[in-house]
């Protein structure tokens, strides 16, 4: 996608101006499969993002963010909530038919979709960070920025080469229904395939991306910080924020010292540090286990306090 933005500068109130200008934003998102996965192998990840891709052309939307999951999706586009309630109902019906040939259909069916509504700059980054965030705290095998089915590689990566890729305009009628599984399927002409995908840069608006961020090294800067945003977006998604023990310790040992003025959780009382507990339970969705380790309670204890979460 080819945009020209270079009629706003890289300042905060000139990257809000543009927001205002380009906007309404929505975060298009699907509640995790609690007891099944929807996508098994990369063929399904292809397949659903070829057909979002579509389905957002056809929906008169742009894409800037996606995150493709085992269980659930996450989208970032440039449109109404209407706007992504067609898309999202365009992308499912064109889905029946193949996830009912893998025999999908009822995970397909059990699917629920959310909408939220970006109504800042500010709030658009820390969605736009959560969802190329996704993948990479959800799995330690996961790179945050070399992730093909997330858009966070896409960013300020002037790596990227595409020099290989085809234009739809010289695939062939059989081709189009073999990679959209559709009868008859009208492709743009801007999107450029390779390996049976429609890469991603010809379907997602990176250059307005970056220019919302205002540079690399900010976006770097946010995707890797400001995990108390993160936290409480996951939770808002009912999604398990996944923090490390490294990451929880520097929060907890913070809190010792802004609430109790203490330098470790060995040193309060067990009120307090079954107050602690809960806290951390709320505020960082921590385990049982990461709380016993954290307060220096008992896991017993522990499980006593939070028997839904205890194993």
């Amino acid at each position: 996608m080819e945009n020209n933005y270079s009629n706003f500068g890289s300042s905060w109130q000139e990257r809000s101006r543009l927001f205002d200008s380009t906007a309404p934003f929505t975060h298009l998102y699907t509640s995790p499969l609690e007891t099944s996965l929807l996508v098994e192998n990369d063929g399904d990840r292809i397949y659903i993002l070829n057909i979002l891709a579509l389905a957002a052309w056809e929906s008169e939307v742009e894409i800037l963010a996606f995150a493709v999951m085992t269980n659930h999706l996450h989208l970032i586009i440039r449109g109404s909530l209407e706007k992504a309630k067609q898309l999202y109902d365009n992308w499912y019906k064109k889905s029946v038919r193949y996830f009912s040939a893998i025999n999908k259909n009822k995970e397909l069916a059990s699917i629920k979709c959310g909408f939220t509504a970006i109504t800042s700059l500010q709030q658009f980054i820390s969605e736009v960070v959560y969802v190329i965030r996704n993948p990479f705290v959800v799995s330690n095998s996961v790179h945050l920025f070399a992730f093909p089915w997330c858009s966070g590689y896409l960013y300020f990566n002037k790596m990227l080469e595409e020099a290989e890729s085809i234009g739809s305009q010289v695939l062939s009628y059989r081709d189009k229904r073999r990679l959209f599984k559709m009868s008859k399927a009208d492709v743009p002409d801007h999107f450029r395939f390779k390996a049976d995908q429609v890469l991603p840069r010809s379907f997602v608006n990176v250059a307005l991306v970056e220019k919302l961020f205002g540079n690399a090294r900010d976006f770097l800067f946010c995707a890797l910080k400001n995990i108390e945003a993160q936290t409480e977006l996951a939770i808002s998604y009912k999604e398990d924020p996944h923090l490390s023990d490294d990451e929880l310790f520097v929060r907890t040992r913070q809190l010792c010292h802004d609430k109790y003025r203490s330098d470790s959780p060995q040193n309060l009382s067990d009120y307090q540090k079954k107050e602690l507990a809960v806290y951390i339970k709320k505020k960082y969705a921590a385990s049982n286990k990461q709380i016993s380790r954290l307060c220096a309670l008992s896991l017993s204890i522990t499980n006593q306090m939070f028997p839904l979460s205890a194993k």
